[in-house]
């Protein structure tokens, strides 16, 4: 009984202390209420990383968004730079008249920034490799634009197309009679009779008959300071034919600047008394400030009448040129360039 009551006052004094027996313990040497704390502090460790790998996921799908639609802005610039780099090509190459010659086949030029982005482009051949052996072989015209990670290729299929050249003349052909023509030749004094005649003409129904000549420089002349561009050449051709006798006609382009004097670019071709065509080709050029360009027909020697018909005055040779353009239904983008 002794033995029982000590037992009794010991563990009550354990109790007191918070101690538990060896044999009431829990299996893994911890009480219930401790199993309990540790359970808890994992629930939160767990949602806390679990709320972490949310808010990074979120993160990195925001940076992918950004990041997609950098590339889709940048993506959309190099298309309209590349679109746009193809009209400016088209213009550059259509304005060489020796772009077969200044251009290799299939070879970028160098690289040009404009804006954001940088551009080039380049001409090859569609029958052979090389742009120079035939005016009438197709090539296909390449630009390219790179405008961050991203790059487009726009391509034109080109030829060269003969048209007609624009005429700067007013009433050439005479159809409308003396129209637009001025009796005074190359000085004031060279005064002439302008008289719009039906026969003999080379076509049409009408041609011009010059004569009572002043002097041998007594012709037909017509203004053409608004068309006539300084360093550009122009070719004026024309059907002449003398009255009496073969004689050389002078014909060409003359200009008169600020500073005073003519500057006469012309030329003489031999004419009958058959209709004879005639061509020449000149280089608008002159000092200090145009005062005023004009054409005139006079003859060498004599004074004698003669008839001009079909005056045809155009920039390059002749009244036809070769020129570059697009092929329509051949602009297409390109992959893989």
């Amino acid at each position: 009984m002794i033995w029982q009551a000590d037992e009794g006052r010991r563990a009550a004094r354990r109790a007191a202390r918070g101690c538990v027996p060896a044999h009431e313990r829990s299996p893994a040497g911890r009480s219930p209420a401790s199993r309990r704390r540790g359970s808890a502090y994992l629930v939160i460790l767990g949602a806390a990383t679990l709320l972490t790998i949310l808010g990074l996921s979120g993160l990195l799908a925001v940076r992918i968004e950004l990041r997609g639609a950098r590339t889709g802005e940048a993506a959309a610039k190099a298309r309209v730079a590349a679109a746009s780099a193809l009209e400016l090509a088209l213009l550059r190459v259509g304005s060489d008249d020796l772009w077969r010659k200044n251009y290799k086949h299939d070879v970028w030029t160098a690289e040009e920034t404009v804006g954001e982005a940088t551009c080039q482009f380049k001409v090859a051949c569609q029958v052979d490799n090389s742009l120079l052996d035939h005016e009438g072989h197709p090539a296909r015209l390449y630009a390219k634009a790179r405008v961050g990670d991203a790059t487009r290729v726009y391509s034109v299929l080109i030829n060269d197309v003969e048209v007609e050249l624009t005429d700067f003349t007013h009433n050439g052909d005479f159809e409308s009679g003396a129209e637009g023509w001025d009796n005074v030749g190359w000085w004031d004094e060279a005064v002439c009779n302008l008289q719009a005649v039906t026969d003999p003409r080379p076509s049409g129904d009408l041609c011009l008959r010059v004569d009572n000549r002043a002097s041998n420089y007594a012709g037909p002349m017509q203004d053409v300071t608004a068309v006539v561009e300084k360093g550009k050449d122009y070719t004026l051709t024309a059907w002449v034919r003398m009255i009496e006798r073969a004689d050389s006609a002078m014909f060409g382009l003359y200009v008169e600047t600020t500073s005073g004097g003519v500057s006469p670019l012309y030329t003489r071709r031999g004419v009958t008394t058959e209709w004879t065509e005639v061509a020449a080709t000149f280089t608008a050029t002159w000092s200090g400030e145009l005062d005023r360009a004009y054409i005139a027909f006079a003859t060498q020697t004599t004074t004698q009448p003669f008839l001009v018909d079909k005056v045809v005055l155009t920039e390059r040779d002749g009244g036809t040129a070769l020129v570059i353009a697009p092929v329509p239904g051949t602009w297409r983008r390109e992959s893989g360039l």
